[in-house]
């Protein structure tokens, strides 16, 4: 008997076939109820396995993948937003949250950015002091449920520790109601525990909105509306509590943050959220005519420009080039001029094939060029 699969190209559907006879016959006594095949290289892939003879036809899942990268687009999307908003909170007042989040923790070290993390992928990582002795913080943040997050805070603790010796504080925050993989994570080999792993885990909805504004924690103000009792009331009080606080350069990074969290909130009903959005145009009245704050939008314009063409310049690679996913991050995050970007997208969905896809991100201009 002859096993023949049919292989199809993406690009005008050229049909070819192919004897595997041998490779296809072992692998089917291996799995009896399933006879897909389906893989993916470059611009190629096997869109449909007929066994001729005693077989079953299988669909292809080319639109189920597509589906599947569209929605992983817009989680990354989404995890980026929270990812920024954190990020710039913390570049303000990482001294004042971290004892917050990790009490009897204490700077250090109170830029981010000064902790070498070249090949570590972590979100957040600072040099604290606690109980006395030098620890590595790694802050990981969360908005959706993902079952790996105790697989990937293990791999981020052990970089961290391998690379600076210390011991390793590992916390996730959970900005928003979700199922949560609880610590700790056991590796387990039948009843034997091999690895035990400890790391903290922070869900912001069960903190107290109340008890912040009560002792007027204000550098915790941001992270109000993702709280347990969080009214319209007191999250008016809390933000004329920052007016009277910050700058106006100062509040409207804080008020665009406390936005950010409110719309994914489901702490407030709806109509909520808009009566506490609607106190927040007081604020814009201050802000409109500053020649700081117009200064602020066209450049936050041009970041989002940036992002939005980086984000597409990814999702090229990812659904021509998979293999080239990891390496094309690198090159495509730091490349700054639009153009160059857009020309990189179009060039991406024209190449020919992984080589010449390679080629075109290893002639990107770096940062260096562009200066």
């Amino acid at each position: 008997m002859r096993w023949i699969v049919k292989i199809s190209a993406l690009s005008g559907m050229l049909c070819m076939e192919y004897d595997i006879a041998s490779h296809l016959l072992k692998w089917h006594k291996l799995s009896t109820e399933r006879t897909m095949l389906y893989l993916y290289s470059g611009s190629w892939y096997i869109g449909m396995l007929r066994i001729y003879g005693k077989g079953i036809l299988s669909m292809t899942r080319v639109q189920k993948r597509s589906a599947r990268r569209k929605s992983r687009g817009q989680q990354n999307k989404s995890q980026q937003l929270y990812d920024n908003a954190l990020k710039a909170l913390m570049e303000d007042h990482a001294a004042e949250i971290i004892p917050e989040f990790v009490p009897e923790a204490a700077m250090v070290i109170e830029q981010n950015n000064e902790i070498k993390r070249e090949n570590i992928r972590a979100d957040l990582v600072y040099l604290v002091e606690y109980k006395g002795q030098l620890h590595v913080l790694n802050m990981e943040l969360q908005t959706d449920r993902d079952s790996n997050m105790a697989a990937r805070m293990l791999k981020y603790h052990v970089e961290l520790h391998l690379a600076y010796q210390l011991p390793v504080i590992s916390v996730v925050l959970y900005l928003f109601e979700t199922s949560i993989v609880a610590s700790p994570y056991k590796e387990m080999s039948g009843d034997e525990n091999l690895l035990i792993f400890h790391y903290r885990v922070i869900a912001l909805w069960t903190l107290d909105a109340e008890e912040y504004v009560k002792k007027r924690i204000v550098c915790m103000y941001t992270f109000l509306p993702g709280m347990k009792r969080a009214t319209v009331s007191l999250l008016i009080q809390a933000m004329d509590e920052m007016r009277q606080r910050y700058t106006l350069s100062q509040l409207a990074r804080h008020l665009s943050r406390f936005k950010t969290i409110l719309q994914r909130s489901n702490m407030l009903s709806e109509e909520d959220k808009q009566r506490v959005e609607d106190h927040m145009q007081v604020y814009d009245s201050l802000l409109d005519g500053q020649p700081w704050f117009e200064q602020r939008l066209a450049k936050k314009a041009a970041e989002s420009e940036l992002q939005v063409l980086q984000q597409l310049a990814l999702e090229a690679v990812d659904e021509q080039f998979p293999p080239l996913a990891e390496f094309a991050r690198e090159k495509i995050t730091s490349i700054r001029q639009p153009d160059v970007l857009r020309l990189l997208v179009k060039q991406i969905y024209k190449a020919p094939d992984e080589a010449t896809a390679r080629w075109l991100l290893n002639t990107l201009p770096s940062q260096s060029d562009t200066k």
